[in-house]
């Protein structure tokens, strides 16, 4: 009898748990989660609400603007206390401010090379690639294509034709200005191994590639790397048939395609083998 009254006891005290747990009011109901700006305010609360809280101006940018290079001198990487470390302070001065004298004080190779490329992309200036080691090509890349400009894209083969000059000239010296191809071009003179210079990428033909394909301007399409898919993606976006006649394979595709986004069933007939698809397409979709 008495083991039984415990038994009975246990599971009350079990019951009462869980009854504690079910009905006891919600921690999280007035609760939220703090984010920047309006996110976190309940209700339709706007920049006109008297509770709306702005959002922290971003410091990052201000930082870059306000300190000088002097500033960043001062910084001892030593001590352990600083902000931000000496050249990540010059990096965010020389990208502020667009000041190379700033990037050139960067100790770190790597953060140096971001900081003329951000400055060559951020004033359209290729000028200040010629200061990049290691991926010269890139960064005029990264400003052609900003600037839409495809007289800048041959000086993107930069480091593949120092490798073949190298290489007619046997002149090794002359890798040094691969980049981080250099391997290869050191391979290919020394080793006579011409074809190592083949995988030195020619960032040229991309340049070009996405230049065209951007602007529409299928007249640069044969320096692209694949004139083939500059054509094709040009065609397509413009609409226009005639460009599919320089596709190669891909021309009864790229026919097709055009049909089907214009919904134009008769230009199919000119689909060749992908007429009957290219019919059955429009007329399902």
């Amino acid at each position: 009898m008495e083991k039984k009254l415990l038994v009975a006891a246990a599971i009350l005290i079990i019951l009462a748990g869980i009854l504690y747990v079910l009905f006891q009011p919600s921690e999280t109901d007035d609760w939220y989660e703090e984010y920047e700006g309006d996110e976190y305010l309940k209700g339709e609360i706007t920049k006109d609400s008297p509770n709306y809280v702005e959002p922290e101006p971003d410091e990052e940018i201000e930082f870059g603007t306000t300190l000088t290079v002097d500033e960043c001198l001062g910084i001892d990487d030593l001590s352990g206390n600083n902000f931000v470390s000496k050249d990540y302070c010059l990096y965010m001065v020389g990208t502020g401010k667009n000041s190379d004298d700033a990037c050139e004080l960067i100790e770190d190779f790597e953060q140096r090379e971001l900081c003329y490329t951000e400055i060559a992309y951020n004033t359209g200036d290729a000028s200040y690639c010629e200061k990049v080691v290691r991926s010269r090509s890139e960064c005029v890349v990264d400003v052609a294509l900003r600037t839409n400009n495809p007289a800048l894209c041959d000086e993107a083969s930069y480091e593949h034709d120092n490798c073949l000059m190298a290489l007619e000239t046997d002149n090794n010296s002359l890798c040094k200005n691969t980049g981080r191809f250099m391997g290869f071009c050191f391979d290919a003179v020394d080793l006579d191994m011409p074809g190592e210079c083949d995988k030195v990428y020619d960032w040229s033909k991309f340049c070009y590639g996405e230049i065209a394909i951007t602007t529409g301007n299928s007249s640069l399409c044969p320096n692209a790397e694949s004139s083939d898919y500059c054509y094709y993606e040009i065609a397509r976006d413009k609409g226009d048939v005639s460009l599919c006649e320089k596709v190669g394979e891909r021309r009864d595709s790229c026919v097709a395609w055009i049909a089907y986004e214009t919904g134009n069933v008769a230009l199919c007939e000119q689909a060749g083998e992908e007429k009957e698809l290219c019919i059955e397409d429009i007329l399902s979709g």
